[in-house]
């Protein structure tokens, strides 16, 4: 990556992490490096950082919570707190092809 590349990923609490991307990385200067990198990145849009897949990204912001997480339950039980959530798009665009 070139030094000149602020690689600083705007927050926005309304928009998924590929779309705060794309507004920073489809200009020409960025689209060099971002041809190669989005076909791989893009592919793996549907899984969390765990590995398992997803259909929906959750916007998780302070504003976006809808519901707190219980503080106690059973091991198998989903933690986390509940967040609304936008739908993930894992096509290339007609650049990335």
């Amino acid at each position: 990556m070139p030094i000149t590349v602020d690689a600083v990923i705007p927050e926005d609490p309304r928009k998924t992490l590929r779309q705060r991307l794309d507004a920073n990385t489809n200009d020409d200067y960025c689209w060099k490096c971002q041809q190669r990198m989005n076909p791989l990145g893009i592919a793996f849009e549907i899984f969390d950082d765990f590995g398992r897949f997803r259909a929906d990204e959750r916007l998780e912001y302070p504003e976006n919570l809808v519901e707190k997480a219980k503080d106690l339950g059973a091991p198998h039980e989903d933690h986390r707190d509940s967040y609304k959530t936008l739908p993930l798009n894992a096509r290339l665009s007609g650049r990335c092809r």
